[in-house]
């Protein structure tokens, strides 16, 4: 049964997942060990994943965990954070599964040099992330990195590590880091066997094409882009298809085809919730919303806006809002319709995201006289970008500063003529590129 089930594994690795899911089928599980069944039905969640059933795979997942609190053993606990990782990311209450594994695994042995601690770490560093806890998620990975070459000859834990800190480095405007360290682990995978290499490519490619986006590097997607068009695609898991398509919808968006750019993504964000992991760079509904209004489609702009803000505020879970350009996000209130009753709400968490990004974290290229135009602006003007950027409405600025309504439209007229931009999302790129 365990030679089955490691056959089963081996061609999952290398993208097969239909002859994959054919192997677990021939496995009985009458009397098996509780050990081996939690093997088997973490096998079983990856390939649910896998294959666009992300409800299962996350039922799947918490019997793997719940049989792994029965015996309570570490060798298990080894065995099981090897397949346990990024793959799961954005799958139903995944976040409460990381975190119940790695209290499992702290009760048991929290030593640092543990390799299960280790694993454990990064995955509660991963639900830190998600529900925008980032000074805890960066201290659980820096726990980890600090003795990094203890664990370079532990690939699974590496990728998983690289991964995380990656985007880590990304919320913190420090993208170039970022790709260069997705990047990293491409070229280790040169030592993997071929079919599971290209197995796998295609999904860090993916992953650095979101990074440049959200870095706001237009000529660096486009090569992204080229890059996953070129890469082996013999065997490859089925959500890969849905990636290219999304790095194309970025692509015809940075180039102004709106409309095709809008009527692909909406297609894609059903594709999301089939294949959470499309949402590892970020949420697909942020760009979504800011493609169907540049496309005139305000009505489907709004009601997207609001299944997002509101799936981030029911879940618990915004931390993805932060992987996405800031000015989208703050645009997001602009987006809502002004008289929702949960408005209030959402420009709170709007606001929330936009305090835990870093004031000088870049999100393009400074534009031409960009700086001189900002000394330009007067102190009070200042102020009122501050609080754009924030993501305050022109009402909240009002009662901020104590001024009229009438006057700080006026303001904001000034702000946008000065900088030579045309929408509060081009201001807030400029400040934060400042």
């Amino acid at each position: 049964m365990r030679s089955l089930l490691l056959l089963a594994r081996m061609v999952s690795y290398a993208g097969d997942v239909r002859v994959a899911a054919e192997r677990l089928e021939r496995i009985d599980e009458a009397g098996l060990e509780p050990e081996l069944q939690a093997e088997l039905a973490l096998e079983r969640a990856w390939l649910f994943s896998a294959t666009g059933r992300p409800g299962e795979a996350s039922a799947a997942l918490r019997t793997a965990i719940e049989l792994a609190e029965r015996p309570a053993s570490v060798e298990l606990c080894v065995r099981l954070s090897e397949r346990i990782r990024s793959h799961f990311v954005a799958t139903p209450a995944f976040g409460e599964l990381f975190r119940r594994f790695h209290a499992l695994v702290v009760s048991l042995d929290a030593r640092p040099d543990s390799l299960a601690f280790a694993h454990a770490s990064v995955l509660a560093a991963w639900a830190a992330l998600w529900e925008g806890e980032i000074g805890r998620a960066g201290d659980l990975v820096e726990s980890v990195w600090v003795d990094v070459e203890r664990w370079r000859g532990f690939r699974a834990l590496m990728v998983d590590l690289c991964t995380v800190r990656a985007i880590l480095l990304s919320v913190a405007g420090r993208v170039d880091e970022a790709v260069e360290l997705i990047d990293e682990v491409i070229r280790t995978g040169q030592t993997m066997t071929i079919g599971t290499r290209n197995a796998w490519v295609g999904s860090f490619l993916y992953l650095i094409a979101r990074l440049h986006w959200s870095g706001g590097d237009a000529a660096a997607l486009r090569q992204s882009y080229a890059r996953m068009l070129t890469a082996f695609r013999g065997a490859e898991w089925p959500y890969m298809a849905d990636a290219r398509r999304w790095v194309e919808a970025l692509v015809l968006g940075q180039e102004g085809d709106w409309q095709r750019a809008a009527a692909s993504m909406c297609e894609l964000v059903e594709a999301q919730r089939r294949y959470p992991l499309l949402a590892i760079g970020g949420d697909l509904r942020v760009v979504a919303v800011d493609a169907l209004a540049r496309s005139g489609q305000v009505a489907r702009a709004r009601a997207m806006a609001a299944d997002l803000l509101d799936d981030a505020l029911e879940a618990g879970m915004f931390g993805r809002l932060l992987l996405e350009r800031p000015e989208l996000v703050v645009a997001l209130a602009d987006r809502v319709d002004p008289a929702h009753p949960r408005r209030a709400a959402w420009l709170a968490l709007i606001e929330r995201c936009s305090a835990l990004r870093p004031a000088a974290c870049p999100v393009g290229p400074a534009l031409d006289g960009g700086a001189d135009a900002l000394d330009a602006l007067t102190a009070r003007e200042r102020e009122v970008v501050a609080l754009i950027v924030k993501g305050a409405s022109n009402k909240r600025i009002a009662l901020t500063l104590g001024i009229s309504l009438h006057t700080v439209k006026r303001h904001v007229a000034n702000i946008i003529a000065k900088l030579g931009v045309h929408t509060r999302g081009e201001v807030i790129a400029r400040y934060l590129a400042r």
